[in-house]
């Protein structure tokens, strides 16, 4: 998906690499995933929502 996000397209190899590995319908899954989970961020970004620390985490346990 880095390739669609700096490109804002997908070669025709990248996509024949992804149908080896899954369905036509699973690889629209994951687009849809992708481009939702993207929007979700950049709309939380502009609204000025945080995670509520929950990035930090992953410092305080280790």
């Amino acid at each position: 998906m880095t390739e669609l996000t700096k490109e804002k397209k997908v070669s025709p190899e990248t996509f024949a690499r992804m149908r080896r590995h899954y369905s036509e319908r699973a690889i629209c899954e994951i687009v849809w995933l992708v481009a939702t989970e993207h929007f979700y961020n950049m709309t939380n970004i502009g609204l000025n929502i945080h995670s509520d620390m929950l990035c930090d985490l992953r410092r305080t346990a280790a």
